[in-house]
């Protein structure tokens, strides 16, 4: 019983990342701002604690995610643009939402979480639970909803003759400044680490690291919202790529 409670406690911290800068989870009573936010819902547990869910953000980029076991990283793709009305639709139930305090565990858990720069509100249930707060359960619908999907901009890595049209890009910030940045697209994988003091996502932009395994650099050109542009050098040749990006920042 105490296996599974960790494997899944585990999940939801990897598949939900810590908030940028700001307040303690649910205890905000912060408004969402005009700009940029995300909405995760993962239902995850059992003996492994694996799970799967959708991640969207406030422009429309809908993610799937999921993992095997709790606490290893989440696996996420993308699955395309949902509509403006859509995502002001969303906006609205969470504006509903934030007020409500709802957490409740179960075998099976489903853990929704809002979040932006300066903001975090979270709520929890059984995933067979009935009597879940309606609004958290407008919600629930609206994300589990998929289809109609616009196609959208997806991500885009190019490098030689290597082109895939997926990836992401995950920084890493410890407690001394040092920060690290983890490119993957496909079989391609780069890390570099740099020193600066980051807490967003957006304090990445216009930074430039070194590879520790290969002679090489990544540097970032652009943060908007959550993608994130720049140019990889390797071996002698020069890359670009636009691809979803996540921070976490060690408390």
């Amino acid at each position: 019983m105490l296996l599974w409670k960790l494997g899944l406690l585990s999940l939801i911290l990897a598949i939900s990342p810590a908030p940028e800068r700001g307040p303690d989870p649910v205890t905000s009573s912060t408004r969402s701002p005009a700009a940029s936010w995300r909405l995760s819902l993962v239902t995850a547990g059992g003996f492994t604690g694996g799970g799967s869910g959708v991640e969207i953000w406030s422009d429309g980029s809908v993610f799937s995610m999921s993992t095997a076991v709790g606490g290893s990283e989440a696996e996420r793709e993308y699955m395309g643009q949902k509509s403006c009305d859509a995502v002001r639709n969303l906006a609205k139930l969470l504006a509903e939402a934030e007020d409500v305090s709802y957490q409740k565990r179960g075998n099976m858990t489903t853990a929704m979480a809002w979040w932006g720069d300066d903001f975090r509100h979270e709520w929890s249930w059984p995933s067979f639970e009935k009597d879940v707060p309606q609004v958290l359960s407008a919600v629930k619908e609206s994300l589990a909803a998929p289809e109609g999907l616009a196609s959208g901009t997806p991500p885009s890595f190019k490098l030689g003759g290597h082109h895939v049209e997926k990836g992401a890009i995950h920084v890493l910030v410890a407690q001394d400044q040092t920060f690290t940045i983890s490119l993957r697209a496909g079989d391609f994988r780069f890390e570099g680490e740099g020193r600066a003091e980051v807490h967003r996502l957006s304090e990445v932009s216009g930074i430039t690291v070194p590879s520790e395994a290969d002679e090489g650099s990544i540097t970032v050109t652009e943060v908007d919202g959550g993608w994130i542009t720049g140019e990889v050098k390797l071996n002698g040749e020069t890359g670009q790529f636009r691809l979803p990006g996540w921070i976490t920042v060690t408390p």
